[in-house]
């Protein structure tokens, strides 16, 4: 194409200008994320500690009450094991019969919840060695167990793809 003077048009000029600048800008944004995604995250200024559990095989749920005492499910020996805070002697705690306890939770009045490989739920009240087993029904691999402020109880029931709730002060 040529312009009103009859000379071709000059349009490649800016093209080849305006593309590698736009190119230049792109990669130095993307050099610029990609610096700030994938630069070291200074570690705290905590050091990481293992607190003195012993005899554990495969811990698999852990929880820590208001005043720091750690519980550990340990699946393969079958129990659920203690920690008080700035202790360095672990307790065992009085549940039987768990089949490979795999998810463990303390509420705030002390009571501990475990659920275990048998798809049940069980709880010891605080102070108590008799645990009570919780009426979930329909359970299929549980792997998680949480409790609120409230004392409702929540499971992950995996095989199932869902999470289930009983309400506080339900057997």
């Amino acid at each position: 194409m040529e312009n009103e003077t009859g000379a071709p048009r000059r349009r490649w000029r800016r093209k080849s200008l305006l593309i590698p600048a736009v190119l230049l800008t792109v990669a130095v944004i993307a050099a610029a994320v990609t610096t700030l995604i994938l630069r070291t995250i200074e570690p705290s200024s905590g050091a990481q500690s293992v607190p003195p559990f012993t005899g554990l095989k495969y811990p698999t749920g852990v929880a820590v009450d208001g005043a720091g005492t750690v519980y550990v499910a340990d699946e393969l020996r079958g129990r659920v094991v203690t920690l008080a805070a700035g202790s360095s002697a672990q307790t065992v705690l009085p549940f039987t019969g768990l089949i490979g306890p795999d998810g463990v939770a303390v509420d705030g009045a002390g009571n501990v919840y475990v659920t275990d490989m048998g798809d049940r739920v069980v709880k010891l009240a605080a102070g108590s060695s008799t645990q009570t087993e919780l009426r979930f029904h329909g359970l299929n691999q549980t792997t998680g167990i949480a409790v609120d402020r409230a004392g409702n109880v929540y499971v992950a029931d995996a095989r199932n793809n869902r999470v289930v709730k009983l309400a506080a002060g339900s057997r």
